[in-house]
């Protein structure tokens, strides 16, 4: 299978999209005690990309999600890129060991007009 998927023309998003028509109700993510079906992760990354992009957020933005390592993590990154913007990993484990430097010095990487910062509010 993966090797199929190497050689097309196929995104990962493609991909992601093909795994969730294919496997629906199948087991895709599990982080402790907490699992998602492949419907699920297609309906909520389809729902956080609607957010973003209803925020401005899309093509040629770059956005990084600060939150702990949890499930959301990787439903994250695929709901920003489902956006049409990038996803740059950040582990705000870091931030917590290492204090404002670290983020700081992360943020400072981008250019600040590239900066989006997006909270939950």
């Amino acid at each position: 299978m993966m090797e199929d998927i190497i050689q097309s023309k196929h995104t990962i998003l493609d991909c992601i999209e093909e795994s969730v028509q294919k496997y629906g109700k199948k087991q895709a993510l599990v982080f402790k005690e907490k699992s998602f079906t492949y419907e699920e992760i297609g309906t909520i990354t389809d729902c956080l990309a609607g957010e973003l992009q209803s925020r401005g957020i899309g093509k040629e933005d770059v956005v990084s999600i600060l939150i702990p390592r949890c499930e959301y993590m990787l439903i994250g990154a695929l709901g920003v890129l489902k956006a049409g913007a990038a996803y740059v990993i950040h582990d705000v484990d870091d931030s917590i060991t290492y204090g404002e430097d670290a983020l700081c010095s992360f943020a400072c990487m981008l250019d600040a007009e590239q900066i989006s910062v997006v909270s939950p509010t």
